[in-house]
Formats: C-alpha cells, structure tokens, sequence
C-alpha cells in the first residue's frame, strides 16, 4: 500500500527545499496520476499536493504540465477553504503565472485582477503582496493586447 497523499507532499516539500525539484516532482507524480481530477472531490491533502506539484513543475520549466494541477489546486483550494484563504490566495498566483507561461494572457489578467483585489483588501494597498501582484497583473495585461491599463496600472503602483 502506498503511503497517504499528506506523507508523500511532506517528503516532497522536503526534497523540493533541498534543492531536488526532479526527485519531488518523480515522487508526487505517480501518487496524482490516479487521482480523481475533478477538484469537487479533493480533499484538503490532494489540494495541498497538487498545489505543490504545480510548483514544482513551474519551477523545472514545465508550464503546460502545471497547467492542469495548477487548476485543480485553484479551484480545490477554493472550494475547500474560500476565497479569501491564504492557501486559496498562494493555489490563485501559482494558477495565474502558469497561465501566463503558457500564453492563456487574458484568463491569467482575470485571475492576478480578483487576487489583487483579496490582496488588497487583507494587506493594503503599498504592501509588497499587492505591488508584485499589480506588476504581474500588468504583465499579463500587455500581453493580452491591453497596453493602455497595463502601463496605467505600473505607473499608478510605482
């Protein structure tokens, strides 16, 4: 039998500070392979792991497989904890650069909008959360094709 979900993220957590992204990724894959993909089922264990693979997978260079556990961990999280939670907030970052990695600019630009919004609302309007938030919401946003509010809204946050 192998081991629960919760014990093979801590490994991987673990593997994954120690500089080992290959080692982290090989050891979550195959315990999410066989998981239920729908997020409406995901308990809190499968949302953290998928959240860090998602991670991790960005992190190796790998943005089209993190897609799809970037999602899931978003709308997991979501699900499980609301949307103002900090597990929701971090699974909303990861999912919105995923999709800008992997050119989806627009969808990206609607989700940095509502986590800069959260952000805003729970840490203030000059917190570093807030400005990183709004320089990659403006990223996204020229990337999209709306040159005009992304250069408005860098010059606003500066």
């Amino acid at each position: 039998m192998p081991p629960p979900i919760a014990e093979l993220t801590a490994r991987a957590q673990t593997l994954t500070s120690a500089g080992d992204l290959t080692g982290a990724r090989d050891l979550l894959a195959p315990a999410l392979e066989p998981a239920d993909a729908d997020p409406q089922h995901a308990d809190p264990d499968l949302a953290r792991a998928a959240a860090l693979h998602a991670r991790i997978l960005i992190a190796l260079g790998d943005p089209h497989a993190a897609r799809t556990w970037a999602g899931f961990a978003h709308a997991a999280e979501d699900r499980l904890h609301g949307p103002h939670d900090e597990r929701t907030l971090a699974a909303a970052a990861t999912h919105a650069a995923v999709l800008s990695r992997v050119g989806n600019h627009g969808r990206a630009a609607q989700i940095y909008h509502d986590l800069v919004l959260e952000l805003t609302a729970r840490d203030g309007r000059e917190s570093p959360r807030v400005l990183a938030a709004e320089a990659d919401l403006a990223t996204a946003e020229h990337a999209a094709g709306q040159c005009t509010a992304a250069r408005s809204r860098l010059a606003e946050a500066w």
